[in-house]
């Protein structure tokens, strides 16, 4: 834990996105800082974080855009790393369609760009796909989609866990 700490700790993104004509790039970091509690004789014991101040831009975006998961359908789904994806992917997706455009086409192609490299041929990848999100769909009732020979048809659902409101505290010294 330690190791993965530091490592996302040392870690800068960027990210570009296109809006039509113009390119914008966010750059920024996760960690803001960390200490660790190392007991003073050397000894191997626990060496984990004791506190953690995560960036302020990066500690917004989660209060903003991050959707809590279902703990037993993760459970459920953690044997297999594409339903995994799958479900990440619907719970944040979905309920963030416009409803104006009622819904929307993620063609096959795409689908398979990003939960399928693995797989050679589209077809092979929808052999396994299909029955993946049939049981990723089981787990996710309110998923709100449908499949066909164009790729998936996704429609504005509800989350699988319901927003609740949080109460964030500041430690009084500043870390």
């Amino acid at each position: 834990m330690k190791d993965q700490l530091t490592r996302l700790a040392a870690a800068d993104f960027r990210v570009l996105m296109r809006k039509g004509d113009e390119a914008h790039v966010l750059k920024g970091t996760f960690v803001e800082r960390f200490s660790l509690w190392a007991p003073r004789d050397g000894s191997a014991r626990d060496r984990s974080p004791t506190t953690v101040q995560l960036s302020q831009p990066y500690f917004e975006s989660l209060l903003s855009r991050a959707v809590p998961l279902n703990e037993s359908a993760v459970w459920c789904l953690s044997h297999n790393a594409m339903a995994m994806d799958i479900y990440a992917w619907l719970a944040q997706r979905l309920h963030r369609i416009d409803p104006e455009k009622g819904e929307v086409l993620v063609p096959w192609p795409r689908l398979h760009e990003q939960f399928g490299a693995g797989y050679g041929a589209l077809r092979k990848f929808r052999q396994v796909f299909l029955p993946t999100l049939a049981q990723v769909t089981a787990l996710y009732p309110q998923a709100r989609l449908s499949v066909d020979r164009r790729g998936a048809h996704l429609r504005r659902s509800r989350p699988p866990v319901a927003k609740r409101r949080l109460l964030v505290t500041r430690p009084v010294d500043g870390f």
